[in-house]
């Protein structure tokens, strides 16, 4: 499960991170393919990789589980472990 560490002045973000957090790896779970594209990362990656375009350009299911969290990649890629499959790009 993801470990995110946010500073009480948030409030509620807490609960909107995970909540993305879940419903994009059950995405990622629920699409079968041999070969799929799993966008990975932070902000940067959530806000700017179309992953929609991606799959209509190389006709290979592609999926954006980037979040939108202060956290880096040491957080990030142990998150998503379970998601990846042998084929994933």
């Amino acid at each position: 499960m993801l470990v995110i560490s946010i500073n009480a002045r948030y409030g509620g973000e807490l609960s909107r991170l995970r909540m993305m957090y879940e419903q994009k790896m059950a995405i990622a779970k629920e699409v079968q393919a041999p070969q799929r594209i799993l966008i990975v990362g932070g902000s940067g990656a959530h806000y700017t990789v179309d992953a929609k375009l991606i799959q209509q350009k190389l006709g290979i299911p592609s999926i954006n589980i980037a979040t939108d969290e202060p956290i880096g990649l040491d957080v990030i890629l142990p998150s998503v472990a379970d998601v990846i499959k042998k084929g994933d790009m």
